[in-house]
């Protein structure tokens, strides 16, 4: 009896490692995949990604900033969006109102998108509340379900020909030209980013 339970044991012993092993197998992450509440990984979603890379119109480059759209179906066949758009410029600068942080943190900002020079969107950016000496931070970011537009940060208006604000995601398209504007007093424009969808 004592030989049996000592084999059993040893069996036991020696097979749990791979026991624990297959148990703690991690689920690999897929960007905007979604999870059940018991971690087990529903099927991936296939995410359509539309980016514009901003860049300074002089030079040196005083100025940097980054447009990224993403929209996907869920697995419950809503459709989502994720929009953001950041701008970081640097202190001072040659961008008229950025000649010190206090200003630069009251300038009215905004990003422009125009298709065979045709402007249809655009998005009004705010301070980020990011602490520093030497740039300041502008971001717009806003969140859709099959539709229904959240603003996280800034607003959008996704039709310009049409008198007042239609609120919503802008949508990109490979070549949109995105333009940087600074509004200044009074009714000045200064367009000093550009960049392109791809």
């Amino acid at each position: 009896m004592k030989t049996r339970y000592a084999i059993i044991s040893a069996i036991v012993l020696l097979a749990s490692p791979f026991a624990q092993a297959a148990a703690v197998s991690p689920i690999v992450p897929q960007d905007l995949s979604l999870y059940w509440q018991d971690q087990q990984a529903s099927a991936p979603t296939d995410v359509a990604v539309m980016t514009a890379h901003l860049r300074s119109l002089d030079d040196p480059v005083f100025a940097d900033g980054m447009v990224v759209h993403q929209s996907w179906f869920d697995t419950d066949d809503s459709y989502r969006q994720a929009f953001r758009a950041n701008v970081v410029v640097q202190i001072p600068s040659k961008v008229p109102g950025f000649d010190t942080i206090a200003n630069a943190m009251d300038a009215d900002l905004w990003v422009r998108f125009s298709h065979h020079g045709n402007v249809y969107a655009e998005c009004r950016l705010v301070v980020e509340p990011v602490v520093s000496r030497s740039a300041v931070h502008f971001a717009v970011e806003l969140q859709a379900d099959n539709g229904d537009v959240k603003p996280i940060k800034g607003i959008c208006d996704i039709d310009t020909v049409v008198p007042g604000l239609q609120v919503g995601v802008p949508t990109l398209e490979h070549g949109v030209m995105v333009n940087t504007v600074v509004v200044g007093k009074p009714f000045h424009e200064c367009d000093f980013m550009v960049g392109y969808c791809e």
